[in-house]
């Protein structure tokens, strides 16, 4: 595999985990901080 190939893949996978992780994780964290400012 070349080089420029092996970097667009590299992106895809990464743009994929970054978009996965901020559908899960930052609904999630917001949700966290929601409930922490509601508490006080």
């Amino acid at each position: 595999m070349e080089l420029s190939q092996y970097l667009c893949f590299f992106l895809l996978c990464y743009f994929l985990l970054c978009s996965f992780l901020l559908c899960i994780v930052c609904p999630l964290f917001l949700c966290e901080f929601m409930f922490a400012f509601v508490s006080y």
